[in-house]
């Protein structure tokens, strides 16, 4: 069975301090399916009902512009993405490059369209090649399957 997208069953929010937390429970069908979540998750961690902690992962891409992708650029070229466990086009959503994160605005087969220095980063140089994490796609790459609970955190807990 291929991988696919997973909807999570459910999600319960809880604000713990300076951090939001989300409490996620899939049903996971296969190796390598994925949530897309409308946040960013900084951390993610699952666990399978029988108690196997479950390997994740983000998805990811590559620069390749290249050349450097300076500080004040806001298009990106990119390649080696499986954009597949992206969110959809036109949907907003987060990447992490380097320390920096960035906010895709919208992308193309090659090319996506960013805001820069997002959730209190600082704009970097990057090199080409350089590889970045689409912090709103969760990979589950273990290989149990069935009910999967976790959490994913949000923001940087001080």
């Amino acid at each position: 069975m291929a991988a696919a997208q997973i909807t999570p069953t459910s999600i319960l929010s809880v604000v713990n301090g300076n951090a939001d937390v989300y409490l996620l429970e899939v049903n996971k069908i296969t190796t390598d399916d994925w949530i897309e979540l409308d946040f960013p998750a900084l951390f993610a961690w699952f666990i399978t009902e029988a108690g196997v902690s479950e390997t994740s992962r983000y998805a990811t891409g590559k620069v390749n512009d290249a050349a450097t992708v300076l500080a004040a650029d806001t298009t990106i070229t990119f390649d080696g993405a499986t954009v597949a466990q992206w969110p959809a086009t036109g949907t907003a959503f987060y990447i992490k490059m380097g320390t920096e994160i960035m906010e895709v605005a919208s992308y193309t087969a090659t090319v996506m369209t960013v805001r820069r220095a997002a959730m209190g980063t600082t704009a970097a140089i990057h090199a080409d090649d350089a590889d970045f994490y689409v912090l709103n796609s969760i990979i589950l790459d273990g290989a149990d399957v069935g009910k999967c609970h976790g959490i994913a955190v949000t923001k940087a807990v001080s």
